[in-house]
């Protein structure tokens, strides 16, 4: 291949998604198009917002995106990883195809597996796409790896790199087990599913996750679960009422796991783990999301890291970032003809 194009954290549907202005659509259209062909635009995670956005508001918005980047006729093929936030469709996806289907045919259904990929019109997220541009989508999960000019190219969306995202089962524990890919998923979907997803179709949990996440970041979205169960009741519910508020202030203090981590050791050190666990061999270059921070790290002795950053408005900053990979790995952000990051 000569030229990968990757963004992550688009958000769709959700209030803050910049993507939400056709402007902005239409800019990142023309940027993509000026490019000529482009062999693979990979979506890595988090495109559409299944927490803080209804089912229709992600759709509505998507429709949008997909119809004018599906539309050109440059981009060659449009790899769709899911992040934490539309996890929720990879799950439709598997238990549709293992579960609802065979029974429809009148077979039993099987375990889910979800290292899996769907082709053009397998997926019913082609929808999302113009008639020409159905074929072009691959829906794959977890990771997506590539070449480009002979480098190797791994991708993941980053929730299993984060603590919030492997509470039940850490990328080193599961290497000490001998789990596999499969199991590691298994173990840690049902956190995503509520989290990300199930606890938010009620409108006044939604309200409450919200203000959770943006102020408090990952433990204080954990904490409001154990505060509406416990309810305050007993001491211990109390210490846990307490502890969801100190969260939320300590969360006001300093960048919290999720959004704003910078390529530190930690992270790096989590990345060699999920290679191991996702039995890859060759990595020139580690893409991920999901911490919303767009930059990179170039390491002499092992693989180096690029992050794609975000498509959400802030208070402080909107990036509207997206990497470009061909001769070299850049950052670009839209609108801005020098590299972001290179």
């Amino acid at each position: 291949m000569e030229r990968i194009v990757s963004l992550s954290d688009l958000h769709l549907g959700e209030d803050e998604c910049t993507l939400a202005d056709e402007k902005v659509i239409d800019d990142f259209r023309d940027e993509l198009q000026k490019m000529g062909q482009i062999d693979q635009l990979v979506l890595l995670g988090d495109v559409l917002d299944l927490s803080m956005a209804s089912f229709s508001q992600a759709v509505e918005t998507a429709k949008e995106f997909f119809g004018k980047v599906g539309e050109l006729d440059g981009i060659k093929e449009i790899i769709f990883v899911p992040g934490n936030h539309d996890h929720h469709l990879w799950v439709q996806h598997i238990e549709h195809q293992a579960m609802v289907k065979r029974i429809q045919e009148g077979k039993l259904p099987e375990k889910p597996d979800y290292i899996k990929e769907f082709r053009g019109n397998e997926s019913f997220l082609s929808g999302l796409l113009p008639p020409k541009a159905k074929e072009k989508l691959v829906v794959k999960y977890p990771n997506h790896t590539a070449q480009v000019k002979g480098s190797n190219y791994f991708f993941h969306h980053g929730h299993h790199l984060s603590p919030e995202g492997t509470l039940l089962m850490t990328v080193k524990e599961a290497l000490e087990k001998n789990a596999s890919l499969n199991d590691f998923e298994l173990h840690n979907s049902p956190i995503h599913e509520l989290i990300q997803y199930s606890l938010e179709q009620s409108d006044s949990m939604r309200e409450k996750m919200e203000f959770a996440w943006e102020q408090g970041g990952a433990l204080s979205a954990i904490l409001t679960v154990v505060d509406e169960m416990t309810d305050k009741r007993g001491w211990g519910g109390k210490i846990v009422h307490l502890g969801y508020w100190l969260s939320i202030i300590a969360g006001e203090m300093k960048p919290h796991a999720m959004r704003g981590s910078d390529i530190d050791d930690r992270i790096i050190k989590d990345m060699e783990r999920y290679l191991k666990l996702s039995r890859v061999d060759a990595c020139n270059w580690f893409v991920y999301g999901h911490t919303h921070l767009p930059g990179g790290k170039r390491r002499e002795d092992s693989f180096s890291v690029v992050n794609t950053g975000s498509w959400l408005k802030s208070s402080d900053r909107t990036y509207n970032t997206y990497v470009i990979i061909d001769d070299e790995v850049v950052v670009r952000k839209l609108g801005d003809t020098n590299p972001y990051w290179k």
